[in-house]
């Protein structure tokens, strides 16, 4: 299961300065932020849902003229509207406080364009979530020998809460390699 989230997003010149000019923000859609995903970050509620992905997109849309952030989550099913809720406004969250906050400042550096995921003032009722059922399921859950890694390949810490919590609660313990260090218990 799919479940889409998206927001209004803006572009800045020189920190202030709004950019209106539909050409440069055209050129903005499909810039994505994956470095860090939302589903790292969000809260132990979701961990039996399976949510994986939340990576940062930035898309154009042609109607409005505008650009918005876009979060696409996997999931093992279809969220009820409280989770749906939830999760939303966990979405927002990490928009607002968590990884929105710095994501696109290499782009920034790079070229002079700032990029807001959390525009303020904020208009809540612009955001959207849909749930699309795509027959997609996400990866496995906890790989021993194969580390933690969600579909981009990199580590997935929500994977990781998950499968040492399954590890855990069938009376296992869990032991944790990181790249550089020694296994600890």
């Amino acid at each position: 299961m799919k479940i889409v989230i998206s927001g209004p997003a803006a572009a800045f010149l020189s920190g202030d300065q709004q950019v209106t000019d539909v050409e440069t923000l055209r050129s903005l859609d499909g810039l994505v932020y994956e470095e860090e995903v939302c589903a790292s970050f969000l809260s132990e509620a979701f961990d039996d849902i399976g949510l994986e992905g939340g990576s940062l997109r930035i898309a154009f849309d042609a109607s409005t003229h505008c650009l918005r952030v876009v979060t696409e989550y996997q999931a093992s099913r279809r969220l009820g509207k409280r989770e749906l809720a939830a999760l939303i406004e966990e979405t927002r969250g990490q928009w607002s406080d968590g990884i929105g906050e710095s994501c696109f400042g290499d782009y920034e550096d790079r070229t002079g364009i700032g990029i807001s995921v959390f525009p303020i003032p904020y208009a809540h009722n612009e955001v959207r979530a849909q749930q699309i059922d795509d027959g997609l399921k996400p990866s496995p859950h906890f790989s021993p020998g194969f580390g933690i890694l969600g579909r981009s390949g990199k580590a997935d810490w929500s994977i990781a809460r998950r499968g040492i919590a399954v590890a855990m609660a069938q009376g296992g313990s869990a032991k944790v390699q990181s790249q550089s260090g020694p296994k600890t218990e």
